[in-house]
């Protein structure tokens, strides 16, 4: 689901995100509520963070 997320945000950007914009994104995502409990992500900065 996540990487279906990070393609479709590149594609509509026309662009390549690096791993920081990346962790960026997905902080922002889940403070949205774009993805549910069901969703894992096994990061190790993501673990950090939170």
């Amino acid at each position: 689901m996540w990487e279906i997320y990070i393609a479709d945000a590149e594609n509509m950007n026309q662009t390549s995100f690096d791993s920081e914009t990346k962790l960026a994104i997905c902080e922002q995502a889940f403070e949205m509520g774009v993805f549910d409990d069901s969703v894992l992500f096994d990061c190790y900065l993501l673990d950090k963070k939170h």
